[in-house]
């Protein structure tokens, strides 16, 4: 009783006609005009906490004969289990086991809830939004507020019919008075603060015109963190359906909040990407992430082989450039030497005249006088260039 009282303070993202319908439940059971429910709700609580693995063998979740693991989310939703249905806590565990499943392909969860706590839900989306496996929300009835806050991770979100109902974006909380029927009862209800807790509760005191604005403010807070997240995930979703506002599918569709209609023969293009990975490598074991990480590296590698072409064939042009470089030097090169060459023989020519010449100079110089009668041709004449000489050292000597 303590737990089902306890739900009345919690804050909701729930369409508006579950909200009535809960309260009803809950006044319902109160009142004591009712134990069905908790009958119904011991299988929930026995099994509170199971695995994905328990909760197929259950019958609670399935793996079809294709790997694809279906988790359903019906009725309220609320963090813990119980009350005849599975927590969102139990449900982001079963995400995360199904997306490490190696017999798991892909993940579908099946929606039909209005909505349910804010606590716990928010756990439920990073829990799908952190899949690395395909997955997509398939709608057969109502996906509204919390629900369509968690299906808004998924990476499409389906509706099996024109009839079902998405939206009711939106955070509310529902403040119950009780004062009149525990006064008619002679109950006198007194809260004692303790110094320093002045702002306790302050949001449940209403104003001086019976408004709730302190309460209003925490609300807007979250609802704010609502609409960023499922924006986040679904950028073109039109801002009409941020106020609360819910649509039939058609309608849905139209604005952004659904991708369309789903058929049991339809797959995601990441689903039949992954299928084709598989039937490649010829492998069971392969599972949904290495085959996104190998289609991604593979448009990597193709990435760098054009660049890698594209370098060999400006290199090839380099090569060729340097060997027509290489031949004129080496062209060039022979020519020096053979220059080289021509200039070694004709200074060996110039040094052995140059020593002749000394030598005759040198013996002039010692004494020797040069025997014009010998030295002579036929002319009478010293050869051309010895005589001017012989002249220039003559004259020098006489002075």
């Amino acid at each position: 009783m303590e737990r089902i009282t306890g739900l009345l303070n919690e804050v909701w993202a729930i369409e508006d006609t579950k909200v009535h319908g809960l309260i009803q439940a809950y006044t319902t059971i109160i009142s004591g005009k009712t134990t069905t429910t908790f009958s119904e709700n011991r299988k929930f609580l026995e099994r509170a906490g199971c695995s994905f693995e328990e909760a197929v063998q259950y019958g609670d979740a399935k793996i079809t004969g294709d790997g694809v693991a279906q988790i359903s989310i019906t009725g309220t939703m609320l963090k813990s289990d119980g009350w005849c249905s599975y927590g969102t806590a139990t449900i982001a565990n079963w995400i995360k086991e199904a997306d490490a499943n190696t017999d798991v392909n892909s993940i579908q969860v099946l929606f039909d809830s209005g909505g349910g706590m804010v606590n716990g839900t928010e756990t439920l989306y990073n829990a799908i939004l952190g899949t690395k496996k395909p997955i997509d929300a398939i709608v057969d009835g109502y996906c509204c507020s919390a629900a369509y806050w968690a299906a808004s991770a998924c990476d499409h979100i389906y509706t099996v019919g024109e009839t079902s109902i998405f939206g009711s974006i939106g955070v509310v909380s529902t403040v119950v008075d009780y004062s009149k029927q525990l006064e008619a009862a002679g109950i006198k209800v007194t809260n004692v603060l303790a110094i320093g807790s002045e702002d306790k509760n302050a949001e449940l005191e209403p104003d001086s015109k019976g408004n709730y604005p302190k309460l209003q403010k925490h609300l807007t807070e979250i609802r704010n963190v609502f609409v960023e997240q499922i924006t986040a995930q679904r950028p073109e979703i039109s801002k009409e359906v941020l106020t609360g506002k819910i649509f039939l599918a058609s309608d849905a569709i139209k604005l952004g909040l659904v991708d369309g209609f789903y058929q049991k023969e339809n797959k995601s293009k990441e689903g039949m990407a992954f299928e084709k990975i598989k039937a490649f490598f010829g492998g069971e074991n392969i599972t949904a992430e290495t085959a996104q990480k190998a289609e991604n590296e593979l448009a990597e590698l193709e990435a760098t082989s054009a660049k890698y072409s594209a370098a060999l064939a400006e290199l090839e042009t380099t090569k060729a450039n340097l060997q027509t470089a290489k031949n004129e030097l080496q062209s060039t090169a022979a020519a020096l030497d053979a220059a080289k060459q021509e200039l070694t023989a004709t200074k060996a020519e110039l040094t052995a005249k140059l020593n002749e010449a000394n030598g005759k100079i040198a013996g002039f110089i010692s004494g020797q006088s040069i025997d014009t009668e010998k030295d002579t041709n036929p002319s009478g004449e010293l050869p051309s260039g010895e005589a001017a000489l012989a002249a220039f050292i003559h004259e020098k000597l006489k002075g």
